[in-house]
């Protein structure tokens, strides 16, 4: 009798990089794109450099579920999912190597134009990714706990990728600074991002029987639907008031620690304390989420959250 397939420490751990290529990106945006380069390197004026993420945002909000339906109806050699990890692979690099070119216009108005257009690119790009990406988890972690662990190994990689991406200025200023530097450490980091695309594709698998099973109903009928599921509507406002808790706050971490401390300097600084504590502390709530509700950890994580957030709001700059 033959096992069903699963993912091993190794094949977990390349899954992973999925997740690290993408969150570097996502990291950089909210990091440091928007609140720092775009106005701070590519002298684009506050007003302008916020309508660029929420331009892009907006596309994302149509093209995720659009290519949710792409990827569902998609047949190519049996595979639905798979087969995205190499055709978008070497367009998310090059998009966000041009996210950090310099404008060949110098008006504000081109600046935002073509700002805005490599966001949006790199938003498109990364959807390709991303959501077949995030589709096959469920299919090949099967089992409660076995999902828990594949998506431990996700965050571990997310969160090597905020590494990555807190890495870019100190790079960029290694590199010359200013819009060369910022545009040299693009195209390496281009590179770096689409590469572990390709291994994704080769450790990953799909199950046949989720393959037939296909959706009869049409892109409204089906939007009506998951609408009306109780548990789905109350999952999606749970991640969108998580996500921008945790947008709002990366957003502002480098104006926090720039304009309010004074130490800009110290903002990789204070992001590898931030991130080391995150990878020590989560093999402890991988064991702590094991046999427990998960509803419960959640409200205690949601909880310390806010406490240690009220704390940071309470530092005084000296």
């Amino acid at each position: 009798m033959s096992h069903p397939p699963r993912l091993g420490p190794a094949g977990k751990s390349v899954y992973a990089s999925g997740d690290f290529t993408l969150n570097t990106a996502l990291s950089a945006l909210s990091l440091i794109y928007a609140s720092y380069f775009l106005t701070q390197v590519a002298e684009l004026r506050p007003a302008l450099a916020g309508l660029v993420p929420l331009i892009g945002r907006a596309v994302d909000a149509f093209t995720d579920p659009l290519m949710g339906r792409i990827s569902d109806r998609t047949r190519w050699r049996g595979e639905r999912r798979r087969p995205y990890f190499l055709l978008g692979a070497v367009p998310y690099g090059l998009s966000f190597a041009l996210l950090w070119a310099e404008s060949p216009f110098d008006s504000q108005a081109g600046l935002f134009a073509w700002y805005a257009s490599a966001y949006c690119l790199l938003s498109v790009a990364s959807t390709v990714l991303a959501v077949p990406y995030l589709a096959l988890l469920p299919e090949m972690a099967e089992g409660y706990d076995e999902r828990t662990s594949l998506s431990t190994y996700r965050t571990i990689g997310a969160t090597l990728g905020i590494f990555a991406a807190v890495s870019i200025r100190p790079l960029a200023e290694s590199f010359g600074g200013g819009g060369a530097g910022y545009a040299t450490v693009g195209i390496v980091f281009g590179v770096m991002l689409a590469v572990p695309w390709l291994a994704v594709h080769r450790v990953t698998f799909e199950r046949p029987e989720y393959s037939r099973a296909a959706t009869p109903q049409g892109f409204v009928e089906g939007f009506v639907r998951v609408l009306r599921h109780g548990t789905f509507v109350r999952l999606t406002w749970i991640y969108i008031c998580g996500r921008i808790a945790m947008d709002l706050s990366a957003a502002l971490l480098i104006l926090y620690v720039t304009y309010w401390l004074g130490r800009t300097g110290d903002f990789e600084i204070v992001m590898f304390v931030f991130l080391l504590a995150v990878v020590v502390s989560l093999p402890l709530w991988l064991r702590a989420s094991r046999g427990r509700d998960k509803s419960a950890i959640f409200i205690f994580g949601s909880v310390w959250w806010m406490l240690t957030g009220v704390l940071l709001a309470l530092v005084q700059p000296e």
